[in-house]
């Protein structure tokens, strides 16, 4: 529940917001549409090769959610910590079973998302989640996805290029940036730090992956844009339906082998 009240604003307002029973797993997933054959065997893949992900989209799209259908693929004695002013993890449902610890930030009782996040690489997190991304957090974010991997945080954004700009503002929001580091330099260090970009969207009441992207880097290490693998296309005469479809661009072989470092095998990998 949000509540606005005057001086903040010139009348009251009220905004409650509504969670479904909707259980975010892999037949729920499959049932609704979101997820088929091919979106499960390269998540499933990226997922156990450890790759870190940044889930992206408007308010509403799911992205909580989608972060709960994608921990599912972990083993369940990994630890993942999540970190969050308010816990979404379906922990019951979807990973009844895994070693989940759930670290609630709350700045006026001192725990600060910083601290928190710092806290919870001295428990050997495997993995850590971030359901709800803020700028001035963004810094450590990056620094953690350096020193793990298998990561997962969201941001606001409506497609994969939009997403790893919204990242640069978020770092550069970040207190101890001193602002002076252009975007492009920014990038290339985010790129180190990133390597799958998924983007939501709402098609009418249904959920959509409107994209699921590689982070390239050159030979040099630098950013060198999106390798998107994976859209949804949208029906031109009736912009409510639509389909996946491959984009015959396939994953890079720089992210293979990192994928392959993590037990991904050469038969899975020349699948995408």
């Amino acid at each position: 529940m949000n509540i606005i009240i005057p001086d903040a604003s010139d009348n009251y307002t009220m905004n409650l917001r509504k969670f479904t029973n909707f259980v975010p797993n892999l037949q729920m997933m499959r049932d609704s549409g979101t997820v088929d054959d091919f979106i499960d065997d390269l998540l499933g893949m990226l997922v156990r090769g450890k790759a870190n992900i940044g889930i992206g989209g408007a308010m509403g799209t799911g992205k909580t959610s989608f972060i709960n259908y994608l921990l599912s693929y972990t083993p369940a004695m990994e630890r993942k910590v999540v970190i969050a002013s308010v816990s979404e993890t379906d922990v019951d449902r979807v990973l009844k079973g895994h070693d989940v610890v759930i670290f609630n930030a709350n700045e006026e009782k001192g725990f600060s998302f910083q601290e928190l996040l710092r806290t919870s690489l001295r428990t050997t997190a495997d993995r850590v989640i971030i359901p709800e991304s803020r700028g001035g957090e963004f810094k450590e974010l990056y620094e953690a996805n350096l020193k793990t991997k298998g990561n997962m945080f969201t941001a606001h954004a409506l497609d994969d290029e939009s997403f790893m700009d919204m990242c640069v503002d978020m770092y550069l929001s970040s207190p101890d940036v001193s602002g002076t580091e252009s975007a492009e330099f920014l990038k290339n260090k985010i790129t180190k730090a990133l390597d799958i970009v998924i983007i939501m969207r709402r098609v009418g009441p249904k959920i959509r992956c409107k994209s699921i992207s590689e982070v390239v880097q050159d030979a040099d290490g630098k950013y060198a844009g999106m390798n998107a693998v994976y859209v949804w296309v949208v029906d031109p005469d009736n912009p409510l339906e639509g389909h996946y479809e491959a984009t015959g661009s396939p994953l890079t072989d720089s992210i293979k082998a990192r994928l392959n470092e993590h037990g991904i095998t050469r038969d899975e990998l020349e699948r995408h």
